[in-house]
Formats: structure tokens, C-alpha cells, sequence
């Protein structure tokens, strides 16, 4: 099991990480989204943006399933 701070910083990086990768490769995401994917390509990942204000709170909930 992932710790929360483990999640944190690996989806703080990732937002480091958007503005280098190519529009097309990013999915956008607002309040309220919800989202299913499956990674096929390990080496390639799933990236998603989001934009929000300071002050507001957002919670991600992701989970991981191994074949």
C-alpha cells in the first residue's frame, strides 16, 4: 500500500514534469471529473492536467492493480 505523502509528491511532481510534455499528450481534467484508464505502456504512463486556484483543496484517489 502507497503512503498519501508517496502520492503527494509523485503527482507534485508530475505537475512539475506538464508544461515540458506535449499538449496532445495530456489529458485535462476540471472539478469534479472522474477518470478509468489502464497503462498499456509502462515506459509511457498517463499524464492529466489540472488548474486550480490557490487556496483550493483537491483529493486524488488513485489505486494500482498488478496483472
Amino acid at each position: 500500500m502507497f503512503r498519501p505523502k508517496f502520492i503527494i509528491i509523485t503527482v507534485l511532481l508530475l505537475l512539475c514534469i506538464l508544461p515540458v510534455v506535449r499538449a496532445q499528450d495530456v489529458t485535462p481534467i476540471q472539478y469534479g471529473d472522474s477518470v478509468r484508464g489502464k497503462i498499456t505502456d509502462p515506459d509511457q504512463g498517463a499524464l492529466y492536467s489540472f488548474t486550480g486556484k490557490k487556496g483550493d483543496k483537491i483529493t486524488v484517489h488513485m489505486s494500482f492493480k498488478k496483472d
